[in-house]
Formats: structure tokens, C-alpha cells, sequence
């Protein structure tokens, strides 16, 4: 009988270990992947996160089909820069828990100086404004949800005379630098923080500003392992709230 509970206990415990693996056992870090615009945060709070717990964190960032088939194999944990994107990965990832962070809002860049004297939306619309958009990544549909709050079609049609696309943000960063015939940039505000030389900030309008969330979500190697949790906890800390709050997001505005 003692034999027998003796193997039993180390049954269990080798049961539990294969349930919540250590990523320090593996002499490995945390692998997260996710979009530039909230990479910056994420970056610094890994810092502050390693130097506190003693875990590494290796944020690995930028468009999605630069990372994806890397973090197939390696991902522990996968951010995004709104909701939609988040559902939209889980059709190349399976991904559980997902938890939405930290918001930021949409604001308008201008020129330096702000030459065209751009104030808002309205602006924009009604004053033949070029204006560049991101239509994909976490900012599928913006553009349109701003300029359609008005509740008038001819907005819409106005503004669309005037709209240069791009596909993610880091290609409007480049169109932004490189394309001076752009007057406007509809965008994230952290997105300023890259172009501070050449241009300044307009703050939305209150009736046509949206915020979209950063989140996060488990792959199924990176819900196995006790590290992944607990950097998940650690972004919703105090410590991590003023690193993201320095950064331009917060949980409430």
C-alpha cells in the first residue's frame, strides 16, 4: 500500500509540472509578438518587468507578415493594436484569455507650423484637406467611423476626394516622410512621437475622437507557462499604467 501512494503522489506531481512549465527551467525568455504603435509601451515595461521579477521578455514587433510564421513556433503571448485585430489573429494563431489593457485616442497630424491652419475634422472635410489614413491592422474601418459620425454622406464623399491609403502604420510613416503633397494624417496619438521634427499634433474634435484598446491573449505554449501569466498581470500594474500612461494610453479618458 505504501508503494503504491508513493507512486501515485509522483504521478500527481508530474502531472502538475506538465501543466505550468518555467520559462527560467527552459534558459529561455518570453516571446511576444504583436504591432509597432504599441511596442514602444511594451518595451519599456518588459524592461521594468525583467529587472523586477529577473524574467526576460523579448517584445518582437512591427507588420504581421514579418512575424507571423516565427511566432507560430516561438509565440508565448500575442498583443494587438485593437479589437479587431486581435479576433482577425485568431485565425493564424489559437489564442485564449485575451485582455484589453490600455486605450488610445485617434488625433490629427499636421505639418510643421500647421500651414493649412487644420483644427479638426471639420477642417479637413470641408476644406480639401490630402489626408492620409491606415486601412488595415488596427485601424481597419478608423477613418470611416471619425468621418461618419456626422451622420451625413457627403462627408464621406468629401473626404474620400482628398484620402491617401495605406495598409499598416509603418507604411503611412514612411508616406508621411516622404510625401510632402500630405497636409493630414488621421492616426494614433503615440504616432507623433516618431515624427516630432516635421510635424505637430491637432487633438480630434470630442464628437469625432475614437480610442481603440492594446490587448493581449495566450498562445496555447505560452498559457503552459507560469511567466507568461505573470507578465500579463504585471501590465495591469501601477508600474505599468505609467509607463503606458507616458506613452499616451490609458484606461480611461
Amino acid at each position: 500500500m505504501r508503494i503504491k501512494l508513493s507512486n501515485l503522489t509522483f504521478i500527481l506531481v508530474t502531472a502538475s509540472v506538465s501543466v505550468s512549465v518555467s520559462v527560467s527551467a527552459q534558459n529561455n525568455s518570453l516571446k511576444v509578438y504583436g504591432p509597432g504603435g504599441p511596442a514602444p509601451a511594451l518595451i519599456e515595461v518588459a524592461k521594468s518587468f525583467e529587472k523586477e521579477k529577473g524574467i526576460k521578455v523579448d517584445i518582437i514587433f512591427g507588420p504581421q507578415n514579418k512575424w507571423e510564421q516565427e511566432a507560430k513556433n516561438n509565440a508565448d503571448l500575442i498583443f494587438s493594436g485593437s479589437e479587431i485585430m486581435q479576433h482577425s489573429q485568431h485565425k493564424f494563431f489559437s489564442l485564449s484569455n485575451k485582455k484589453a489593457l490600455y486605450l488610445r485616442p485617434s488625433v490629427i497630424i499636421v505639418r510643421k507650423g500647421n500651414p493649412k491652419s487644420i483644427n479638426g475634422i471639420k477642417d479637413i472635410i470641408n476644406n480639401n484637406i490630402k489626408t492620409l489614413v491606415v486601412n488595415g491592422a488596427g485601424q481597419a474601418g478608423l477613418w470611416e467611423d471619425i468621418i461618419a459620425k456626422s451622420g451625413n454622406i457627403i462627408d464621406i464623399n468629401k473626404f474620400n476626394k482628398n484620402i491617401y491609403s495605406t495598409n499598416n502604420s509603418a507604411q503611412a510613416l514612411k508616406e508621411w516622410n516622404t510625401n510632402k503633397d500630405i497636409d493630414a494624417w488621421i492616426i494614433w496619438n503615440h504616432w507623433h512621437n516618431k515624427v516630432k521634427t516635421n510635424s505637430d499634433l491637432v487633438k480630434m474634435e470630442d464628437n469625432y475622437r475614437l480610442y481603440r484598446p492594446i490587448s493581449i491573449a495566450y498562445t496555447n505554449k505560452g498559457l503552459k507557462i507560469n511567466e507568461s501569466k505573470k507578465f500579463v498581470n504585471y501590465l495591469s500594474s501601477l508600474n505599468a499604467q505609467i509607463i503606458f500612461e507616458k506613452h499616451g494610453w490609458k484606461k480611461e479618458w
